[in-house]
């Protein structure tokens, strides 16, 4: 099973704050998870793959919402930096 989020941002700027802010966190996946996190053109493409099962599903859809609460956390707080 598999899952890609891809985000796209106005400005190479952004996606450079935002992609740097995510990779602290992205260590220390479950086994049979396998994680990957690129960036070209504007855009953030982030992939997961995981072993098949109903708790992994569960766990699929729990990274997959942690990793857009903190990609729309990091987008806010750049908008309100750059409003100062």
């Amino acid at each position: 099973m598999s899952a890609r989020l891809v985000i796209e941002f106005s400005d190479n700027r952004s996606l450079i704050a935002v992609d740097s802010s995510l990779r602290p966190d992205n260590i220390k996946f479950p086994r049979g998870m396998k994680f990957s996190q690129r960036k070209k053109n504007n855009r953030l493409t982030i992939s997961i793959e995981m072993d098949s099962g109903p708790k992994q599903l569960e766990t699929l859809i729990s990274t997959l919402d942690e990793l857009v609460s903190h990609v729309y956390s990091a987008t806010k707080t750049l908008e309100k930096a750059e409003n100062l």
